[in-house]
């Protein structure tokens, strides 16, 4: 019988007997203190069963009736308990002949701490990610609506500086001097309608000698 400590090197390993397989069940990602349970299966009965880890036995199920399976359970997992599992088959009546290594599965073990801190990094990230959104939006508001109102102005200014070079248009200085800015241009005077003249009234005086 193989102890705790045996290794694969120590033992006789038969090339012509089939390999085992090994399932890892759950098959997700485990977290601490959950039981994982690591089923392996041979391709004949009466045989024991060895499960190893890094090529070194952790657990050995002697099989007392005609099974093809085993069941071996890490309860409480533990961060230790992570790494890769194999298991492998010897027979009864010769227990240091055993078959080849099954293809090794993986144990993950994810703290939850750990989660808890991804989960937080990950809402940061969106909130930030949400406030630069915001902010942008908001510099393209102030931009658009500035925008408008120099549109507005514009055409203010335009009217003001027509106003101001009127011809008419009055300046006072601060001594209450008011300048009148005169136009070049000649001003046309339209002459009122002549009226009809009646026959000219004559006007005698006697003169006296």
């Amino acid at each position: 019988m193989c102890d705790t400590h045996s290794t694969v090197s120590s033992l006789n390993l038969d090339p012509s007997l089939s390999k085992p397989s090994i399932t890892v069940r759950p098959k997700v990602r485990n977290h601490k203190g959950e039981t994982v349970t690591l089923e392996c299966e041979g391709p004949e009965d009466t045989v024991n069963f060895s499960l190893l880890k890094s090529k070194r036995l952790t657990a050995l199920q002697e099989m007392k009736e005609k099974y093809k399976r085993a069941n071996f359970s890490l309860p409480a997992l533990r961060p230790e308990d992570a790494g890769r599992y194999a298991c492998q088959y010897c027979h009864t009546t010769n227990p240091f002949v055993c078959s080849e290594l099954s293809d090794p599965v993986r144990v993950t073990l994810i703290d939850n701490s750990m989660t808890t801190i991804i989960w937080a990094s990950g809402a940061a990230g969106l909130l930030l990610a949400l406030f630069l959104l915001m902010l942008v939006l908001l510099l393209c508001k102030k931009r658009k609506k500035r925008s408008t109102v120099n549109e507005g102005i514009q055409p203010m200014n335009r009217l003001l500086e027509q106003n101001a070079g009127t011809d008419h248009s009055d300046r006072e200085d601060h001594d209450g001097v008011t300048y009148a800015v005169l136009s070049q241009h000649s001003v046309k005077i339209k002459k009122p309608p002549s009226q009809p003249t009646g026959p000219e009234s004559c006007i005698y005086a006697s003169v006296a000698k």
